[in-house]
């Protein structure tokens, strides 16, 4: 199954267009600042009064000049537990984090990788106690992720801009566990969400204690649980890209709430796809009800939170796999990737004999993890080129990025397509391809193989009419785009 959905994602191609700024890699070089402190607090030590530092990698692209950049805060897997405790994972030196943020650093964006606190009860004699430890832990580190906002917006406003952000143009997000962190910070946000019965405890109080930890904005709370930084800024994002995450309960969506990008292992056996009980993977204990991707989307689709949506078309290879998959209402926010459990684009560091190391280990081969052990580097670099091709229009839709305007819904995509006529597009010879109105003019053919291998360019050209003829082109099923002076055009074909 794996293999199939391989073929499927290297078979979606990036259309053939000048490159532009936050859509493509534009960039060839990134900058990394490592271990910047954005602020301190306490961990999970029942109530030791030992603060402790929270560090952050920056990535920005060498030689741009642009002052005013949008973010994204990016944290990963691991469980809520320390590094490499129980899995090879949980560390912003993970290496697919550091993909990720190269990858959006090279398209101009600024990208942060930052560690969170973590500890809870994963062995705790009863449900409650597993439950209100794991929820707590979560609270926590949506406390930390919301002080790294209020960290960058103080820096922009006191300390010239360091890193030179957009303050108005967050993103949060996040793999697995990260990405609980990315939609719970934005979710997970009114007092009242404390009180739902799955939330307390055997006497009827919640598991998170706004007096003890703190509140959502970062004020309150008790020395040797909570640590109040810069509370006289915004903690506020603007957009979640979420990679595997769930919410504590759909019912904290409302139509208020920012939108999100999601996407999601439909056999992931740790985070339910739609709602389910949590487990501890080593005992199969419960823990609690999340809900994951397939429910958090249908819940932001009912309550409106995406009509940010309603004006942009998105016509490309990747939205018509996610409307194949998920159906045209919710094809603008949530791409699912079936037959594959846990973190298709993840890769971590291994010995040679598949046990883990901690990262930055220079004799390290890249591998899976203990849940998806067949991965490495080559096996996920097509998902993660898949969530970048698939993230980066909708975050310039919503964030009115430059250029964002080129996804308004102006009826270009079908009046092109409605003006050329390519056929046979099953045949051993040549395609025809045709252009019936003077103002779609072909200007460049292109063909790429199942593999994302362009094995055909016509070069720049001007006509109304092409013949692709076959020549060596070896028989197989083939992606054929055209670019013409209204827009861009794609259509499979077949040569037998």
């Amino acid at each position: 199954m794996k293999k199939i959905l391989l073929l499927v994602l290297l078979c979606i191609v990036v259309q053939a267009q000048a490159q532009q700024r936050y859509l493509d890699e534009v960039f060839s070089d990134v900058a990394a600042t490592k271990d910047v402190v954005y602020g301190q607090n306490y961990p999970f030590s029942f109530g030791t009064a030992n603060l402790i530092d929270l560090k952050m990698d920056v990535y920005e692209p060498i030689g741009d000049t642009e002052t005013e950049r949008p973010i994204v805060v990016i944290t990963g897997a691991g469980s809520y537990l320390p590094p490499y405790s129980l899995s090879p994972l949980g560390s912003k030196k993970d290496p697919y984090l550091i993909e990720i943020a190269h990858q959006l650093a090279r398209r101009g964006w600024v990208a942060i990788v930052a560690d969170y606190r973590v500890g809870w009860l994963p062995f705790g004699g009863t449900q409650t106690i597993r439950a209100k430890s794991i929820i707590q832990a979560v609270y926590r580190a949506t406390q930390d992720m919301r002080t790294l906002a209020r960290y960058l917006r103080k820096d922009a406003a006191e300390n010239g801009n360091t890193f030179g952000v957009d303050v108005n143009k967050f993103v949060i997000a996040g793999s697995n566990t990260g990405a609980y962190n990315a939609v719970n910070t934005v979710y997970f946000n009114k007092e009242e969400e404390l009180y739902l019965p799955k939330f307390l405890d055997d006497f009827g109080q919640p598991f998170v204690s706004l007096d003890t930890l703190g509140n959502f904005d970062g004020t309150g709370g008790i020395m040797g649980y909570h640590n109040p930084q810069y509370t006289e800024y915004s903690s506020n994002y603007q957009m979640i890209l979420s990679l595997g995450g769930a919410v504590g309960d759909i019912s904290w969506i409302d139509p208020n709430d920012i939108p999100i990008v999601s996407f999601h292992e439909m056999e992931n056996q740790g985070t339910p796809f739609d709602c389910g009980v949590v487990i501890v993977n080593s005992t199969g204990d419960p823990i609690v009800e999340v809900c994951g991707s397939n429910a958090i989307c249908t819940r932001a689709l009912e309550q409106g939170v995406f009509s940010v949506y309603n004006d942009a078309v998105f016509d490309d290879p990747y939205t018509q796999v996610a409307e194949s998959r998920v159906g045209s209402q919710l094809k603008n926010a949530f791409l699912p990737f079936p037959g594959v459990n846990f973190e298709p684009w993840g890769f971590y560091l291994c010995d040679v004999t598949g046990s883990p190391v901690p990262s930055g280990n220079p004799d390290a081969l890249y591998c899976g993890s203990t849940s998806n052990p067949g991965n490495d580097e080559f096996v996920a670099a097509p998902y993660i080129d898949t969530v970048m091709h698939f993230f980066a229009p909708r975050a310039m839709w919503v964030l009115k990025l430059v250029g964002y305007e080129q996804f308004e819904n102006s009826g270009v995509s079908s009046f092109v397509k409605s003006s050329l006529h390519i056929f046979p597009t099953v045949t051993q010879q040549a395609v025809q391809i045709e252009s019936d109105n003077s103002q779609v003019e072909i200007q460049q053919v292109n063909l790429f193989d199942i593999n994302g291998r362009k094995v055909f360019d016509s070069g720049k050209i001007k006509t109304l009419q092409y013949s692709l003829t076959r020549n060596e082109i070896p028989g197989g099923v083939y992606i054929l785009s055209i670019t013409t002076s209204e827009g861009i055009a794609q259509e499979k074909i077949t040569l037998l």
